[in-house]
């Protein structure tokens, strides 16, 4: 089954939705963000940095 996770602020809501199928098992992060109200690099700068905390243990 996929895990499908949603946060939005503090609140993070987790289920399984359906089966994989013959689909390829894969993640996908999507932000969702009020029209011009996203900074990406500092998304960027998070998810990079959060990948280098994970990788050095």
């Amino acid at each position: 089954m996929r895990l499908l996770v949603q946060a939005v602020g503090a609140r993070v809501r987790h289920q399984f939705d359906q089966p994989w199928g013959s689909r390829p098992r894969e993640g996908r992060l999507v932000v969702i963000a009020e029209h011009d109200h996203l900074n990406l690099q500092a998304v960027q700068a998070v998810l990079l940095g959060a990948t280098a905390q994970i990788q050095a243990g």
